[in-house]
């Protein structure tokens, strides 16, 4: 699920509200929505957050595989950013790749 959120400590300088994706955890019979980057999920599924910048240019927040941490990624379009999603829930959930 996306859902707009504004976490000042996750967006900071960030004027726009991000889309950030979450999903929902089962445990014990209770659920609630949880952020992907705060999750075991965080590195399997990279896209964390979309948003706009000042500029009015694309911000994502994504895992990155190489340095383990978090970044915000640069010079990504919709288009490439929806496809990174959609190759890891495929891929990662669905076992379908490339």
């Amino acid at each position: 699920m996306f859902r707009y959120y504004r976490n000042f400590q996750s967006f900071p300088g960030v004027k726009t509200i991000p889309l950030e994706l979450n999903y929902l955890e089962q445990s014990q019979g209770e659920a609630a929505y949880v952020w992907i980057a705060d999750s075991a999920l965080r590195q399997i599924v990279r896209l964390h957050a979309i948003y706009f910048n000042d500029d009015g240019s694309l911000g994502v927040k994504a895992f990155n595989r190489d340095t383990k941490q978090e970044s915000d990624l640069k010079g990504k379009n919709i288009s490439d950013t929806v496809r990174m999603f959609f190759d890891d829930v495929l891929e990662h959930f669905f076992h379908i790749s490339q």
